[in-house]
């Protein structure tokens, strides 16, 4: 993780996952960190630091990794599946309405968050949409 605000810190974690906790490891350049106001962890044990004592409280930490706050994104909802042109944007193959040929294959046609990772839900319809289109490609 880069965290930047009148210098840098860069804060990662250890791979290796002991019973014990994580070591975090801090890679601290003098030179450019010691303007920093304020350190983003993103532990939930110390989410910022603001002191040089809070930094070295934060090296001595035994974390876990479900204490980090991970963040990706998958567009989820963005373009409505469905037959009627007024009410969605793809069809039931994940083909535009309004651009014949085009297919929209990520997690934009998912009525909403499926509340659990989408990729494998992703990669199925990208796959129906890639054999429909090969069984129908004299249509485009």
């Amino acid at each position: 993780m880069l965290f930047k605000k009148q210098g840098t810190f860069y804060i990662k974690r250890k791979e290796s996952y002991h019973d014990e906790g994580l070591l975090p490891t801090i890679h601290e350049d003098p030179a450019t960190c010691r303007n920093a106001k304020r350190v983003f962890t993103g532990c939930y044990g110390m989410p910022i630091l603001t002191s040089r004592e809070d930094l070295k409280t934060f090296k001595a930490m035994k974390t876990k990794p479900w204490h980090y706050e991970v963040t990706a994104f998958h567009p989820l909802g963005t373009c409505r599946m469905g037959n009627d042109p007024r009410r969605s944007v793809v069809n039931l193959n994940l083909e535009a309405h309004d651009i014949k040929g085009l297919f929209i294959t990520d997690g934009s046609p998912f009525p909403t968050s499926l509340g659990v990772n989408p990729q494998v839900t992703i990669m199925s319809f990208a796959t129906r949409a890639s054999d429909y289109i090969a069984k129908n490609i004299n249509r485009y």
